[in-house]
């Protein structure tokens, strides 16, 4: 998969995550990881609150720990059953 489709996979999951946080009513939401792979739909939870903080920087993302890609990405926090990177390489 090229840098390009991982950035295209990783603005979807976003756009789709965006929507279900829009709608958010309990502490804790089902997002979907947000790694390049366009085959992934692993879900993971996260605490709207926190989903709504790590969105303030456009270059974090949630990831299952399992997805993280250390050759364009950096771990910034990490959780129980999810992680929060940061893209090192722009998004196109």
């Amino acid at each position: 998969m090229s840098n390009s489709e991982e950035r295209r996979n990783e603005k979807l999951f976003r756009m789709v995550n965006e929507e279900i946080e829009s709608h958010a009513t309990d502490t804790s939401m089902e997002f979907l990881c947000e790694c390049g792979n366009s085959d992934c739909t692993q879900q993971i939870p996260v605490p709207a609150s926190d989903y709504a903080r790590i969105r303030e920087n456009d270059n974090w993302f949630v990831v299952w720990p399992e997805h993280v890609h250390p050759d364009i990405e950096r771990v910034v926090e990490e959780h129980e059953g999810w992680t929060v990177v940061k893209k090192t390489v722009a998004l196109n």
